[in-house]
């Protein structure tokens, strides 16, 4: 297999994991459960103990419950939201805030309705949750977010791996790993014969997501990823709030243009210059995979190409849609990065 021809213009290229590499699907169910919990638990904001068990057998049940099957995670990524956990503090803010706990379709409608964006969202989630419960610190990154945040982790982990990673027990038991539940999108040769060409051809090849490190070590080390990819070139959500801490800088919204600046330039070029905006033409010889319309974005803020994955590729309506904001590529999957050599 060899690269496509579209690529020869290129020298990095750079994977967004979810939607591109990986499913996340089990993070939408992550994100559900976690939601479930706070509403529903005594230890939280409900009125009962929860039969944890219970609630993982049923979490397809639950997660198409909370999340209209679908329609509101899909509202949220055309809003420029496709963190689960940003997605699960949204959602809570509508529940909790807005008083709804039958009618989902409802919350999902409000948002539609107030069509807000991104850190504005954020903003107003936080007034929600704040007019509900005053006395508690209800903004982003704020005491209810990392309520929820440490409710999303002990899902995802489960109680056993939860305390191999953390060195400590979960603030409950009775979970098990949704994180098992991991899966690539293609075949693990497929996917790694795409790696593989790409790298032996000369590209440098990264990867980017928003997940903690610790979250995506125990996948990428069942499919064996380190045997392509340095820890260098995995830059994940730990790297990007660490360079904004180091900088002074608020927390970032998600995704973070730092995230695929560092993947594509590599940890030579000092962070400062980047966050000083002194990287003009140092993407234009990079591209940028991914199913998020706000990565595309990003790649024209950065100066890159883009090359949009449709996660549905027999979805009409979202190839059109990455066409009207000018996507430079529009593929299928990434399995059209390489083909097969004409004899």
């Amino acid at each position: 297999m060899i690269p496509a021809k579209f690529l020869k213009k290129y020298d990095n290229i750079v994977f967004e994991l979810d939607g591109v590499i990986a499913s996340n699907r089990h993070y939408i169910t992550c994100a559900a459960l976690s939601v479930y919990e706070m509403c529903n638990s005594d230890k939280y904001y409900g009125k009962s103990a929860l039969d944890y068990t219970s609630v993982f057998n049923n979490q397809k049940q639950i997660t198409d419950l909370l999340f209209c099957n679908g329609k509101f995670v899909d509202l949220l990524y055309e809003c420029g939201i496709d963190n689960m956990r940003d997605c699960a503090y949204v959602l809570l803010a509508g529940i909790l805030g807005l008083g709804e706990r039958r009618d989902f379709s409802n919350i999902c409608n409000y948002f539609r309705y107030i069509n807000l964006h991104t850190s504005d969202i954020f903003d107003h989630c936080a007034i929600l949750l704040g007019r509900a419960f005053p006395r508690k610190k209800c903004g982003r990154f704020e005491d209810m977010w990392n309520t929820l945040n440490q409710c999303f982790t002990e899902w995802l982990f489960g109680d056993e791996l939860y305390e191999m990673f953390f060195d400590g027990p979960p603030s409950v038991h009775g979970k098990l790993p949704l994180i098992a539940n991991d899966q690539l999108y293609h075949s693990l040769i497929n996917t790694k014969d795409v790696f593989s060409s790409l790298k032996s051809s000369g590209f440098r090849i990264s990867i980017v997501t928003q997940r903690p490190r610790s979250e995506v070590e125990p996948s990428f080390a069942r499919w064996k990823f380190n045997e392509i990819f340095t820890k260098d070139d995995i830059i994940t959500l730990d790297d990007i709030l660490d360079s904004h801490h180091k900088a002074n800088l608020n927390m970032p919204n998600s995704p973070d243009p730092y995230c695929f600046a560092r993947a594509a330039i590599g940890a030579e070029y000092a962070d400062e210059n980047f966050f000083a905006g002194n990287y003009s033409d140092k993407f234009s010889r990079t591209i940028i995979v991914s199913a998020s319309p706000v990565s595309l974005f990003i790649a024209k803020e950065l100066g890159a190409d883009f090359a949009a994955i449709a996660s549905d590729p027999s979805n009409k309506s979202l190839k059109d849609m990455f066409r009207q904001l000018e996507s430079d590529y529009v593929l299928d999957s990434m399995l059209d990065l390489i083909i097969q050599p004409k004899n």
